[in-house]
């Protein structure tokens, strides 16, 4: 639709045939044409992030590569440093994404014409950007590092040394009471930093979102520390956490942990799922791609689902109809695992996605 961001393609008589010498490129990047009859035409991705504006032209964004999720927002980088280098002695500029475990941090590269400090810059971006897309760090350059065709070298960039030019936090004070400790130790543990976190610094600066939020709150409470997400939101430092978090003793729980079977009553939306008569009721699926290291066997990966029916009763879960109405029960483990195994190293890396979805 006109004013909405997507991906840019080319086609057409005078698009190119692929790149040369380089298949596996070529297969994801030219791809079957799903707008033409005629056979073997094809589209190019170009990678641009446009879109149409009213009269009719196209206008470029950026690029696709370029956007992040931070903070659950999708971020363009190229935004960010469009609005940066409006600042009056700001000659360069570039951002990245880190990713340091959990944590992310935006990082802004300057080249500037006259010294400027990372608190006054982020200071000019807050006047302009939401928070979550003003940089924590900026680290001062002479030059940005080019590729040979001129581009910013942003794989250059991403070795060069940042943590040491962190502004905006306030000096490290280490936890005081034993609440602020817990809060740390969680904080440090659910964004996989390596650094001991400060009560003084912020949980979502740090790299912190909404999902992460509930990490935080449910293992707080393992050790009878009650808060809220709204809370966290509200009060985003340990120093101003800590005093309104509510103390109870965790229970000690005894429960059988072993394999549950039997009757189960049907869930609110499994009676619904039924009441729909559908034709085929079994035929319900649920599909998820993941790639993986080659150094996982087959072996291993039957292990993994014989853990997990183990410890998820509920996928274990069978409906029968008694020709009244639906029932649900929990089976014991399955005799033999539903697991099959297809090799497509045989067929050429080109025509891997076309043999996976027959397969599918």
């Amino acid at each position: 639709p006109t004013g909405v961001a997507g991906e840019l393609y080319i086609g057409g008589a005078g698009l190119a045939r692929g790149y040369l010498g380089r298949p596996e490129l070529t297969a994801e990047a030219f791809i079957a044409n799903p707008f033409s009859e005629e056979g073997g035409s094809r589209l190019y991705k170009t990678g641009d992030l446009a879109r149409f504006l009213p009269d009719g032209n196209i206008e470029i964004l950026g690029r696709v590569d370029d956007q992040v999720k931070i903070r659950g927002f999708r971020v363009e980088l190229g935004e960010i440093e469009a609005v940066l280098a409006q600042h009056p002695q700001v000659r360069n500029t570039a951002v990245l994404l880190h990713t340091d475990g959990a944590a992310k941090q935006l990082v802004a590269y300057v080249v500037s014409r006259e010294p400027v400090t990372g608190e006054e810059l982020q200071s000019f971006l807050g006047e302009r950007l939401p928070d979550y897309m003003v940089p924590s760090v900026f680290v001062p350059l002479e030059n940005l590092p080019l590729t040979p065709n001129g581009k910013v070298d942003r794989e250059a960039l991403a070795a060069l040394p940042w943590q040491e030019h962190a502004t905006g936090e306030r000096e490290h004070v280490a936890p005081r009471s034993p609440v602020e400790q817990h809060l740390a130790h969680i904080w440090q543990d659910v964004l996989g930093m390596s650094q001991p976190v400060g009560v003084h610094d912020s949980f979502f600066s740090l790299g912190g979102d909404s999902i992460l939020s509930l990490q935080v709150i449910f293992r707080a409470k393992q050790h009878g520390l009650y808060f809220t997400v709204k809370q966290l939101f509200q009060h985003q430092t340990i120093a101003e956490l800590a005093p309104i978090v509510q103390h109870q003793d965790v229970p000690s729980v005894q429960a059988e942990q072993g394999i549950v079977t039997g009757p189960a009553e049907l869930t609110p939306i499994q009676h619904w799922f039924f009441a729909q008569n559908f034709t085929h009721p079994h035929h319900v699926n649920q599909s998820l791609l993941l790639e993986v290291e080659t150094d996982l066997t087959s072996q291993q990966w039957q292990q993994v689902l014989q853990r997990l029916l183990e410890q998820h009763d509920n996928l274990r879960t069978r409906f029968f109809h008694d020709g009244h109405q639906w029932h649900a029960e929990l089976m014991g483990l399955p005799e033999t695992l539903p697991w099959q195994t297809h090799d497509l190293s045989p067929h050429p890396t080109h025509q891997h996605q076309t043999h996976l979805l027959d397969i599918a």
